[in-house]
């Protein structure tokens, strides 16, 4: 299964006692939707500004509109988790002296 990154996503809604919720990201003029589904509900809430990773699935789903059937492609996050940005910083490079056993 592949692992999916979402950066500078915005919350739109918080849902299933905290456990689902639906992401949007904007750029230029349009915005892609994501569903993200959570073990323990993080705390969030609608408006904030996350990075968010997770397991892709992506369905397909019918539906009516107006009289007229329409198709969409849901992609969702399963065993989602956010990014503090608290990134683990690579270990310094060593430094070797005369001193440094081989």
């Amino acid at each position: 299964m592949a692992i999916v990154n979402l950066r500078n996503v915005t919350v739109q809604r918080v849902f299933f006692d905290g456990k689902g919720v639906a992401l949007y990201e904007s750029f230029e003029q349009r915005k892609s939707y994501y569903t993200a589904w959570f073990e323990t509900a993080p705390n969030v809430k609608e408006g904030d500004t996350l990075n968010v990773s997770g397991l892709l699935q992506v369905k397909e789903r019918e539906y009516e509109k107006d009289g007229v059937k329409k198709r969409s492609i849901d992609v969702a996050l399963n065993s989602a988790r956010i990014e503090t940005g608290k990134q683990d910083t690579p270990a310094p490079e060593p430094t070797y002296t005369d001193e440094t056993p081989f």
